[in-house]
């Protein structure tokens, strides 16, 4: 019954805001202005990359900017290209009531909207957090808003729950897909929907080097490099496994492996370990803390650690500068290849099939985490993907520029 009343209360918000938008008299000569929905809390490089990037190519199209987040503080403060900010904190505490009611009016002072849809859009991570934003995304569709779902992807397993409020959205909503596996499973899943072939919005971030510790680790590599090293980017990361051993075992087979690629190479090998995400619960520096403190006394003059957060945009202006990049983390990955600079990636939920398919790419590129658990098929793929890095470069550099023509699709 509360459910029911719920649908029902939702529904007559959805209409009394179709009802606001046809009466309203300010959309006709309204400026452009776009509200970007943020896909979780601050803290994910990756989201950072997604939100920055959409918010600088807006401005470049002349709109004005707000971003919708979670936060009781103002979240990503320090991104430029935002001009107000818009909190929700209490959105999925109260089920969203107030907001929705708030929203009614706030939704006539914009022409568009954009939800950085991400991986959160099948429900993998959090259905009550993926139905929050469907809602609202849902909400400024009935509102009038041009209204768009950016560059998302669908995981090998789904929510069910959360693929039919996907597949019931307004039919403005303007579905974007960021990779042909996705896509794939997006029409079997709700074929009743158009869509759009897009790529990752990250992938036209523009490379910045504002942090001085990052503009510190560039100079290490230079520095490597002129040594005539290869320099290697390393990402571990506690995203792979649901059990802390696991991890443990990865991070142990790591500790194995690059020593062991460092004496193949005759010490001509250098690595730079790279944390992606910062947020408490799901924290890659802890990992690779460990993981430095394991191997520099192996590799004392040949290991680099940034110990610090960064700038998304900060991130891949230095990853142009190294020789390959082993991660498992979707967006250095992106970070990489628009760079044009080689990857090699443990893969998880059946996302970087479709992200290697942007570039032609093989998935001999690829590693599973069981399989990077043993430190001998680590080894060798590692050694594999160093062995074809200039030829992976080359073909990164001829799709490149199709990859950011698809990117820009995302933006109605």
């Amino acid at each position: 019954m509360k459910t029911f009343l719920r649908k029902i209360v939702f529904n007559l918000i959805l209409n009394i805001s179709r009802v606001w938008n046809k009466i309203s008299l300010h959309r006709t000569n309204k400026q452009l202005r776009a509200m970007i929905l943020a896909p979780s809390w601050e803290g994910s490089i990756g989201d950072e990359a997604v939100i920055d990037s959409i918010s600088y190519q807006l401005k470049e199209k002349g709109y004005s900017t707000t971003l919708i987040h979670f936060g009781e503080k103002k979240e990503w403060n320090y991104l430029t290209h935002i001009d107000e900010w818009h909190s929700i904190p209490k959105y999925f505490k109260s089920g969203g009531w107030n907001d929705h009611i708030k929203f009614i009016t706030i939704f006539t002072k914009y022409t568009h909207f954009y939800c950085m849809g991400t991986d959160m859009m099948d429900g993998c991570y959090a259905s009550w957090l993926t139905n929050g934003l469907i809602n609202i995304t849902n909400h400024a569709a009935y509102a009038g808003l041009k209204t768009t779902l950016v560059g998302f992807s669908i995981n090998a397993w789904q929510r069910p729950e959360v693929i039919r409020n996907l597949g019931n959205m307004h039919s403005s909503v303007r579905y974007c897909l960021r990779d042909d596996v996705s896509l794939k499973r997006f029409k079997e899943l709700i074929p009743n929907k158009q869509t759009i072939l897009t790529a990752d919005m990250a992938f036209l971030l523009e490379p910045t080097f504002k942090a001085d510790h990052i503009t510190s680790a560039a100079q290490w590599i230079k520095k490597q490099k002129e040594d005539n090293q290869l320099v290697i980017g390393i990402n571990v990361n506690p995203q792979l496994f649901d059990h802390p051993s696991k991890t443990e075992e990865l991070k142990q087979s790591f500790a194995k492996a690059l020593p062991e690629i460092y004496s193949k190479y005759e010490q001509k090998i250098s690595f730079i370990l790279i944390p992606h995400d910062f947020r408490e619960y799901n924290n890659d520096l802890k990992l690779l803390s460990e993981l430095f403190q394991q191997l520099k006394n192996q590799l004392p003059d040949n290991l680099y650690l940034i110990d610090k957060a960064f700038m998304a945009s900060d991130m891949k202006g230095m990853v142009e500068y190294l020789d390959l990049v082993v991660t498992a983390r979707m967006h250095l990955s992106i970070a990489c290849l628009g760079q044009g600079t080689p990857i090699g990636c443990l893969v998880y939920q059946g996302k970087f099939e479709g992200l290697f398919n942007h570039f032609q790419l093989k998935n001999n590129d690829l590693i599973s985490p069981e399989d990077a658990l043993d430190e001998e098929q680590l080894l060798l793929f590692i050694d594999q993907c160093i062995r074809k890095r200039l030829t992976t470069k080359v073909v990164i550099s001829n799709e490149l520029r199709n990859v950011k023509h698809k990117s820009a699709q995302n933006i109605c």
